[in-house]
């Protein structure tokens, strides 16, 4: 299959023997099932050979008459229930895989998991190990066919809105090249799991990486040119209004990303955060839940002092090249553009998206683009108040609503500094 540079947005990884060393506890748990009705157990070496095909397979290949034993069924029950009670008390992740699927997330790729391990499970172990670093997380559950049927490949590229000539697979068994094969899409395979180079060879896999380090090199100049939407803001805090305007701006200028980016010190707004950093990007985290298409994005808060637009353009221009930023703002302050700093390098680095607000329309220059839909006039200012007041607006998403009441936001008091 034919792999072209500039030519991926999403990857896709196999869990078991890529990105999660969990062969230990898996023979733990066929042991204890094993032994509670006198089997014999087995080895870690047979363990390696079994895996691959769901924890059903894995017990049947373990038992000597296989699925034709009449304590199948139990064994594998016996099995799940210990697993799911003792499923990372030896996992972990392969060294330096955690920060490969950094690197590739900072570089645009999308990413998402797929398993032949319990739909509970993976999600269980993602969150554990792999938190903000995976769109999407799919297991073996009912109504679907396990790898390596494509079935849940299509699904999380439909989760990730990609298509699949957009798609890589990640994987280090022959399961893993067969379902990309099926999926019609192209496979990476990897040395560092469960399977040696010989057992993937045969599928001609387009790459072979021998480190996640390798990895990410390999995958890199994959990644398609990418349309980004760029919403920066205090976010003091987030609310609808937001998610409304963002959603509007990815539909109608076809973004592959929207990144939220909290300021440090906003321009205008110096000295007047009202929740400091972890707690915005908290509320920010919960109101994105978890659409693919957006993300948090914290290179104003590392990088400190005033955040000024130009310098945000030029960070994330570098680091997504190939790439096309759209800056999204309101009426109010594109009435004000040209006092901000090197306005027209801004408009060099991106296009204007302007939403808006019914306080202060603007008209729109040439050149620059308009959200289209109603004129906003939701302000954190007045939802503040209202918080600090004791009442509760529909603004403000469910999610974001009970973080600020456990921990007491906006009640009159400045919670936490920007430094």
């Amino acid at each position: 299959m034919e792999l072209r540079p500039n030519s991926i947005k999403c990857l896709i990884f196999d869990l078991d023997g890529t990105l999660l060393d969990t062969l230990e506890d898996l023979r733990d748990a066929v042991n204890f099932a094993l032994r509670k009705f006198g089997k014999p157990e087995i080895t870690l070496t047979e363990a390696r050979r079994y895996v691959g095909n769901g924890v059903a397979k894995l017990v049947a290949r373990s038992l000597i008459k296989g699925e034709k034993d009449p304590d199948f069924p139990e064994v594998l029950a016996a099995m799940r229930r210990y697993y799911a009670a003792h499923t990372v008390r030896k996992t972990k992740p392969y060294q330096g895989i955690a920060e490969t699927l950094r690197i590739l997330r900072n570089k645009g790729f999308k990413t998402a998991i797929v398993s032949n391990k319990p739909e509970r499970a993976v999600r269980k172990l993602v969150k554990r190990f792999f938190p903000s670093l995976c769109d999407a997380a799919l297991g073996d559950k009912p109504g679907r066919e396990r790898k390596p049927a494509p079935d849940a490949v299509w699904e999380a590229l439909r989760l990730l809105g990609a298509k699949p000539e957009e798609a890589l697979y990640v994987g280090d068994s022959e399961v893993d090249m067969q379902t990309a094969r099926n999926a019609k899409i192209p496979v990476a395979a990897v040395s560092w799991g469960f399977r040696d180079k010989e057992d993937v060879a045969p599928y001609k896999p387009e790459i072979y990486a021998k480190t996640p380090k390798e990895l990410a090199k390999l995958l890199a100049p994959l990644r398609a040119p990418l349309k980004i939407g760029v919403f920066g803001g205090s976010f003091d805090p987030i609310h609808r209004t937001h998610l409304t305007i963002a959603k509007r701006a990815a539909r109608q200028f076809a973004l592959d990303l929207l990144l939220f980016v909290p300021a440090y010190i906003a321009p205008h707004k110096r000295d007047k955060i009202y929740a400091g950093n972890e707690v915005r990007c908290e509320l920010i985290s919960a109101a994105l839940g978890r659409d693919p298409a957006f993300r948090l994005e914290l290179c104003e808060l590392e990088r400190g002092g005033v955040s000024y637009t130009v310098e945000t353009l030029k960070t994330l221009k570098k680091r997504f090249a190939p790439c096309e930023l759209y800056f999204l703002l309101g009426s109010d302050n594109y009435a004000s553009f040209y006092s901000w700093r090197e306005p027209e390098k801004i408009r060099k680095l991106a296009r204007l998206a302007v939403y808006q607000r019914k306080d202060q329309e603007a008209e729109i220059e040439a050149g620059d683009l308009l959200i289209r839909g109603p004129e906003t006039s939701v302000s954190s200012t007045a939802l503040r108040q209202k918080l600090k007041e004791g009442k509760i607006d529909k603004e403000i998403p469910s999610s974001v609503l009970k973080i600020i009441k456990k921990q007491k936001l906006y009640t009159g008091k400045q919670h936490g500094k920007n430094r």
